[in-house]
């Protein structure tokens, strides 16, 4: 189930995710983020993005971005950050934009 108002602190070396007064801190290399692509609608009404979870290594939810999300959310910011951070030094990295 996505966890609901969750909000996020990144930093170099992982993340901080608090949902209401727990607070959970995670190492970027203790977390895999799953991408899927949706599409609802039809016609004039279609709607599409890339939906992404966010899962801790025991595959609990830490967050799901739902890929509608205004740009604030956050959401690519961190995905370089994990990207940067779970390559080895050294390793060929993505171009980023």
């Amino acid at each position: 189930m996505p966890i609901k108002n969750t909000v996020l602190y990144c930093f170099q070396l992982g993340v901080v995710a608090a949902t209401g007064s727990v607070l959970r801190s995670y190492r970027w290399t203790e977390l895999t983020i799953h991408r899927e692509e949706w599409r609802s609608g039809s016609g004039d009404s279609v709607d599409w993005g890339t939906r992404r979870t966010v899962r801790a290594r025991d595959g609990s939810v830490v967050v799901v971005f739902e890929g509608n999300e205004p740009d604030r959310a956050g959401c690519s910011e961190m995905e370089k950050l994990h990207e940067a951070a779970v390559h080895e030094p050294g390793e060929p990295r993505p171009a980023t934009p």
